[in-house]
């Protein structure tokens, strides 16, 4: 049985504890693949093709860039680094975030 790590203060996660718990599925999934001729891609990994979704993803992209540089070099710096398996532990015991995809995750700590 897995046992939560000792090694995190699990208050550092007070400042995301809304999120705790499921209460709804997400609806869709859109990944970015950087250095790819079709970057865009859906929950199955597959390209997306449709103009108008590529669009309003590309904003969602630069919003977010424009969040993390004004946030300073540390939230630039960290945008697609890994974390430690003892955060991520942490994180899902704390948050109960065992039954999220890593992309629900990320949306809703974003």
């Amino acid at each position: 049985m897995l046992h939560p790590p000792t090694s995190i203060d699990p208050a550092a996660f007070a400042s995301v504890a809304q999120c705790k718990g499921k209460a709804v599925q997400a609806t869709s999934v859109v990944k970015y693949w950087g250095g790819d001729p079709q970057p865009w891609r859906d929950g199955h990994d597959q390209p997306i093709t449709d103009p108008a979704v590529i669009d309003e993803e590309t904003v969602r992209k630069a919003e977010a860039e424009t969040e993390d540089d004004a946030a300073g070099e540390c939230a630039g710096s960290l945008r697609g680094r890994g974390v430690k398996i003892d955060f991520l532990l942490t994180l899902t015991f704390e948050l109960d975030l065992w039954e999220w995809t890593t992309a629900e995750v990320r949306a809703a700590l974003v």
